[in-house]
């Protein structure tokens, strides 16, 4: 697959969690402001995680060039 097709499956894929996680917390009651602070966290959550596969990926690219 291209770059530009990978984009696109992950911005899908991202789309699609942030789609359940608000439909999740939405009906529990939650204000705009509790929301906003839940949507923050899980991004900061996702984003770590990303940059530790990133990481990972990197290492073992580098690790197997000669």
């Amino acid at each position: 697959m291209k770059k530009v097709e990978w984009l696109i499956a992950i911005f899908i894929m991202v789309m699609g969690i942030i789609c359940m996680m608000v439909s999740a917390t939405s009906f529990r009651g939650m204000s705009f402001l509790q929301l906003g602070q839940s949507v923050g966290t899980f991004c900061i959550w996702f984003a770590g995680l990303l940059l530790m596969i990133g990481l990972i990926y990197i290492f073992l690219k580098h690790k197997r060039k000669p």
